[in-house]
């Protein structure tokens, strides 16, 4: 008898960035992250810039299978890449998990 597992989340990870920076900047720090990220624990993230909203950005990531170990070093990687300082004024990271459809 085969049993079942529970279904994976993806992550979304969405936020607005401060105005006032350059893109380019962001971007590379963010990506960055992901990279130290993804040394850590094997997962890529992907990174998306609103096409209408240039300060709107989302990271999306595959199912980790630790997800507990990968979002403790999902947040270590956030601190010390000091993504929070980024962000526009009355900000935060928003993280929504997603399960695909069966």
């Amino acid at each position: 008898m085969q049993v079942a597992r529970p279904a994976l989340s993806h992550l979304f990870i969405y936020y607005k960035v401060n105005a006032g920076l350059d893109a380019s900047g962001v971007k590379a720090r963010v990506r960055s992250m992901q990279a130290s990220l993804a040394h850590r624990t094997g997962i890529q993230g992907r990174l998306f810039v609103r096409e209408d909203a240039g300060t709107t950005w989302m990271e999306v990531y595959p199912p980790a299978p630790d997800p507990v170990a990968f979002m403790q070093a999902l947040n270590e990687e956030v601190e010390r890449a000091g993504l929070p300082l980024l962000l526009a004024d009355g900000n935060q990271r928003h993280i929504e998990t997603f399960i695909e459809c069966a």
